[in-house]
């Protein structure tokens, strides 16, 4: 064989891509498509030198070296190596990587929101969506809908680390090393996919099944959601691992994520410590006897604008002829004190007071009716929401005489009601 033999350009150019189209089919990385197809166009050259030296023409050569080597896509399929290989090894492949992750932390957070509000949700508390979807708070992040967004972080930390900066001054590339430790924050994320997930679903759903039979509409569904979740969830965080790794087991990247995943598992499995015994509490106050009169008393900052309302209105004279019906504690707070108070049977109000400082303050008054009015509102609130109070007065009343209307104009200080309640 004259393995000098010249190959006419139309030729090499037809060996060429082939072996780009088999390579391509192959589905090979990047830095072994080049060698591959490289050494495909050898052993088609060589094999058409063969055919040359037989006396066959340069298209026939060409046509038999082609048949003899095989179909493109038979020549792919023994070179293509198997899926899972492709999906964890090849960078060509670092966007699936990423997208098996992040659809994993997707189902992630179902998981997440159905373990820990799976009774509310299940018995339609509608509350419970728009309490999971308030931002900021520590069971968004956790529990919520936010802990969608640290997987998007976490993604994006690894992106970041890949970075390698090529600045000129080298201890500035150095200090961006520091770019590392936000891999902490993929370890948690990895913590959550890897550990917390299946530990949470099966507390779950050992409890769902005291309360429910396990063949429902209801449980067959949920169980089913919660498998496909932490299957898919482990299988986003191999995929992110071995991006992490790239090829390498042992670098700061690796070691660093590591660490996030240790310290998660110790913040979330560590046991409490130790609760101290609370401090001691302000003094309470001595069981009150007397009458306060808001007059004289501290006020708090709402029983400051309340009293400064009151003392313009001279027409009102509440704190006159009153008498002292029940005097009642707060089972609540044992800082707060209500006196109830009335003028005549159709006057009926409450004083309330907090002790703060050592002392009783005025703090507001709740009125239940005046010349026959249902108020039930506390003075403050009337104060601060004039026309809602207005309202809501005309709605818990019946027909009101002339002389009720005329008080409450009086006492609103506007113009008089127009149409009454029929």
């Amino acid at each position: 064989m004259a393995s000098n033999t010249r190959i006419p350009p139309a030729v090499n150019e037809s060996f060429i891509r082939f072996a780009s189209n088999v390579c391509d089919q192959a589905k090979m990385d990047y830095d072994e498509w080049l060698p591959n197809s490289q050494e495909l166009v050898y052993h088609l050259q060589n094999r058409w030198r063969e055919l040359v030296d037989q006396e066959l023409s340069t298209d026939a050569a060409e046509a038999e070296a082609l048949r003899l080597f095989g179909g493109p896509s038979v020549v792919a399929k023994s070179l293509r190596k198997p899926w899972l290989m492709r999906l964890f090894q090849y960078k060509r492949f670092r966007p699936e990587r990423f997208y098996f992750f992040i659809l994993g932390y997707f189902l992630y957070t179902w998981v997440v929101i159905s373990d820990t509000h799976w009774k509310d949700l299940i018995q339609g508390h509608t509350i419970t969506p728009f309490q999971i979807l308030l931002p900021f708070g520590l069971d968004f992040w956790i529990n919520g809908i936010g802990s969608m967004l640290i997987g998007l972080a976490a993604a994006g930390c690894v992106v970041l680390a890949q970075w390698q900066p090529i600045f000129k001054r080298r201890w500035l590339n150095q200090l961006l090393l520091i770019r590392y430790s936000l891999l902490l924050v993929t370890g948690y994320a990895l913590f959550a996919l890897i550990i917390r997930s299946p530990i949470g679903a099966y507390k779950t759903l050992t409890a769902f099944m005291v309360d429910y039979s396990l063949f429902t509409s209801i449980s067959i569904p949920f169980c089913i959601m919660h498998v496909i979740g932490i299957v898919i969830g482990l299988f986003g965080a191999t995929c992110l691992i071995f991006e992490i790794s790239d090829r390498n087991w042992n670098n700061l990247r690796v070691h660093t994520t590591l660490a996030g995943i240790l310290i998660a598992v110790y913040v979330s499995f560590a046991p409490p410590p130790p609760k101290l015994p609370p401090p001691p509490g302000p003094k309470l106050p001595a069981i009150l006897s007397t009458i306060l009169d808001y007059n004289i008393t501290g006020t708090t900052k709402i029983g400051k604008d309340v009293r400064g309302w009151l003392n313009k209105k001279e027409w009102f004279k509440i704190h006159q002829n009153q008498e002292l019906i029940e005097q009642k504690p707060n089972p609540k707070n044992a800082f707060q004190i209500t006196q109830s108070f009335h003028s005549d049977p159709q006057e009926t109000y409450d004083f309330e007071y907090f002790y703060v400082g050592g002392d009783w303050k005025f703090h507001d008054i709740h009125l239940h009716s005046l010349h026959g009015v249902n108020f039930d509102l506390d003075l403050s609130f009337i104060i601060g929401n004039h026309a809602k109070a207005q309202g809501l007065i005309m709605l818990t009343n019946g027909v009101l005489t002339d002389t009720q209307k005329s008080f409450v104009s009086l006492f609103f200080n506007s113009v008089p009601f127009t149409q009454a309640t029929k």
